[in-house]
């Protein structure tokens, strides 16, 4: 048996309380940082209350199409969650069903309604840029419509989505792991072309005057493509846009880690990449 002595147990506590200080003061550290994001993305928008009032249409119940009920019989499987939504993927992995949460605290129900509004916004103005085939924000006309899921747990659910807000997505393939599998098959066009597509996307955006607050775009790999086009994965924090200006230096600054990324993964887009940043900024001035 090891036995301590006094200096040695000193030496431990001051250790441990040294870590318990940092890391109280990380934590700190980071929420003031992303207050910080918080009021600088609000700074080039609409108040979001005000565009959830005026622009979505509250409790209007949508058509099914027989397209989109053919596609809801098949099972879906747990993919992921998120603060607002639950995701499942299909089983022919061709889509992907996005569940909205169902809250009570006033302050989640604030973040649900601006995650609705995103999605609205998506269906309205960037269907094609979202890879959007359905959004109901208030269920379904067609009564006692019911998806089957397998949740997280592996237990099968029902849901009835004559009553559940949800949106189904077209399933795309992760940025970076298409860039990596396109360095492996040496195609550098193939990966030039998802390079440029990535800057048509937000340039649509801006033209469409729609902004996407999200500030971690590519962190949180909210970029997807479906062959060499870029879509928009995350909808929730889509918005109206009223200064361009604004949101072209927000865009520029939140594709910077794909810069850093890709000097270690793959350096030779880096060129491609110079141009296209180069390019979206005249796009602007011009």
């Amino acid at each position: 048996m090891k036995v301590f002595h006094g200096n040695e147990i000193m030496k431990k506590i001051g250790l441990g309380f040294l870590l318990l200080i940092i890391g109280v003061l990380g934590f700190f550290e980071i929420n003031q940082y992303l207050r910080h994001q918080e009021r600088k993305n609000r700074q080039f928008i609409v108040s979001l209350s005000d565009q959830w009032k005026t622009l979505v249409p509250h409790n209007k119940k949508q058509a099914l199409p027989a397209e989109v009920a053919n596609r809801l019989q098949q099972p879906f499987f747990f993919l992921g969650a998120g603060r607002q939504t639950i995701v499942f993927k299909s089983a022919d992995g061709s889509c992907v069903l996005k569940l909205f949460k169902n809250v009570t605290k006033k302050r989640k129900q604030r973040r649900v309604r601006e995650s609705l509004l995103g999605a609205y916004l998506a269906k309205e103005k960037l269907p094609e840029e979202t890879g959007m085939i359905f959004c109901s924000l208030a269920g379904i006309k067609t009564k006692h419509f019911n998806v089957t899921l397998l949740n997280k747990k592996g237990k099968i659910e029902v849901v009835d989505l004559s009553y559940t807000p949800f949106i189904l997505q077209q399933k795309v393939q992760p940025l970076k792991e298409t860039l990596l599998c396109l360095r492996a098959n040496g195609d550098l066009p193939g990966a030039q072309k998802c390079i440029q597509s990535v800057f048509d996307l937000l340039a649509t955006c801006r033209e469409k005057q729609v902004v996407d607050r999200d500030g971690a775009l590519i962190r949180n790999g909210n970029i997807g493509l479906i062959g060499t086009k870029a879509i928009l994965i995350d909808t929730g924090k889509l918005c109206v846009l009223t200064d361009q200006k604004k949101q072209t230096l927000h865009d520029l600054n939140r594709l910077r880690p794909l810069f850093s990324w890709c000097k270690c993964a793959y350096p030779e887009l880096l060129p491609t990449l110079r141009a296209c940043q180069e390019k979206y900024k005249n796009s602007f001035a011009s």
